[in-house]
């Protein structure tokens, strides 16, 4: 049993048809750029190995971070009210290590950690949902986001980005991985998510 007392055996076993896709336009690239620079201060990836590593890649971080949130958003009402408002407040109320909390939908307890597929050709399927020990939280839904690599320095030139949506995970449900390149994080392969509801809205 999974902590919902489902059977792990009658769960919907998650497809690529299940996966969402966000197109999403240069003029909320824009906005997500900003969010990005503002979230820059005090932020940090709590995934790369050193602190040279995350300076580096920080600004990308908060982009690709930024990117999943807009997307999850985007899919939950079908405009950008919610991911204007979360992002905002996130802009100002970090605590003093950086983080927001894990609220990428105001109020609720969800979570998007969102990743570069880097690997051309490799299935969406076959990434892994990672939550580092000091962002994980009981009772909590995780979503995987996946995002085509991307130059930050050209992002606000792209006219469009694509967000996939692949699934989600209740943190209730997640283990550490004790050996690998990911030892000591709670670690979920792609294809044991749960599919999100597609979603649709009137014009």
């Amino acid at each position: 049993m999974d902590s919902f007392g489902r059977n792990k055996d009658f769960r919907i076993m998650i497809e690529k048809k299940h996966i969402i896709k966000i197109q999403i336009s240069n003029y909320h690239i824009k906005i997500i750029h900003r969010y990005a620079e503002l979230l820059c201060i005090g932020g940090k990836s709590q995934l790369r190995k050193n602190r040279r590593d995350r300076m580096d890649n920080l600004l990308l971080d908060q982009i690709v971070g930024q990117v999943g949130q807009f997307a999850l958003c985007w899919w939950k009402d079908g405009c950008d009210k919610e991911f204007l408002n979360t992002a905002y407040y996130q802009s100002f109320f970090k605590d003093r290590n950086g983080s927001d909390g894990g609220h990428d939908i105001a109020r609720a307890q969800v979570d998007i950690k969102t990743s570069m597929a880097r690997i051309e050709g490799r299935d969406l399927l076959d990434y892994n949902l990672i939550v580092a020990p000091k962002e994980y939280r009981e009772n909590w839904t995780y979503v995987f986001g996946l995002v085509k690599p991307f130059n930050p320095a050209q992002f606000l030139k792209l006219d469009n980005i694509e967000c996939h949506l692949i699934g989600w995970k209740s943190s209730n449900d997640m283990t550490i991985q004790n050996s690998g390149m990911f030892a000591g994080n709670f670690v979920t392969p792609a294809h044991e998510l749960e599919p999100l509801i597609p979603l649709k809205y009137l014009e």
